[in-house]
């Protein structure tokens, strides 16, 4: 069992390595979780814990390790946030992405702050939004699902996913007035 995990982590270090770097990347320079050791040392934590409880017959080791691996290093950005034993709302971390998502020129984008603010975003969607056009945003930015898991969970397409993400993602710019990107 250690030997098949041993070679698992060898053969798939550079899968950790490259998450890390991806969610580096994605922070930001200066951000202060922008640590690429301290990413990678979490990722690497993810890996190991993935190569003991993958099972063969459930498919590529990288498909089930990478969510792992984003998973140890999202728990570790928790922990090392400033002023929070938990880190910060969850919400108003998966509201920054869809914040994110609705323009990603940075002049026009506009960082919540306040859980207030991102209960806002919310209520606007609920407004302007279709139902299934709130299940496909909820699923990704407030359950953190991808595409091809919420069009498996709905019975449809990942097309379909897709398209009720970007219809969303239009009209709710539109009901929050920002600026087309």
């Amino acid at each position: 069992m250690n030997e098949r995990r041993d070679a698992l982590v060898q053969q798939h270090l550079q899968l950790a390595r490259w998450a890390a770097w991806k969610r580096m990347r994605r922070l930001g320079p200066g951000h202060p979780l922008a640590d690429f050791d301290q990413l990678l040392s979490a990722a690497m934590l993810g890996l190991l814990s993935a190569a003991e409880r993958w099972d063969p017959e459930r498919g590529a080791f990288s498909t089930y390790a990478l969510p792992r691996i984003y998973g140890a290093m999202a728990d570790q950005m928790r922990v090392e946030t400033p002023g929070s034993r938990t880190g910060p709302s969850p919400v108003l971390v998966r509201l920054e992405k869809v914040q994110g998502m609705l323009c990603s020129r940075t002049d026009h984008v506009r960082r919540l702050e306040t859980e207030s603010e991102a209960a806002v975003v919310w209520r606007a969607a609920e407004r302007c939004l279709t139902p299934a056009q709130l299940v496909a945003l909820r699923g990704k930015y407030h359950r953190g699902l991808r595409g091809v898991d919420m069009a498996r969970e709905q019975g449809v397409t990942e097309s379909a996913i897709s398209q009720l993400l970007s219809h969303a993602l239009q009209r709710l710019r539109a009901e929050l007035g920002v600026p087309t990107c």
